[in-house]
């Protein structure tokens, strides 16, 4: 399909089919449907308290290796202790 047939058919002037109606939307009633929304509801501080500890880990990991590699570097920064050295 080349690009001028393509933006002939997104952009024609003729009006889309539309799609075959479909048989209902499931069969879970509006009970169903509210206290599913509400079982989710109350599992969601549960599931922020299973992600956090090793999001909090993995971050202070990081945190304390760049804290250490900054300490490192200024000390090398420091050019009357480097020279002493020689």
């Amino acid at each position: 399909m080349t690009g001028a047939s393509l933006l002939s058919k997104l952009f024609s002037v003729d009006p889309d089919v539309a799609p075959a109606p479909v048989d209902g939307g499931g069969s879970a009633g509006p009970l169903q449907i509210a206290a599913g929304g509400l079982v989710r509801f109350a599992s969601r501080p549960w599931q922020l308290a299973s992600v956090l500890p090793a999001t909090s880990a993995s971050n202070s990991a990081r945190w304390s290796g760049s804290l250490i590699m900054r300490r490192k570097a200024r000390w090398e920064s420091r050019p009357w202790e480097s020279q002493a050295a020689w």
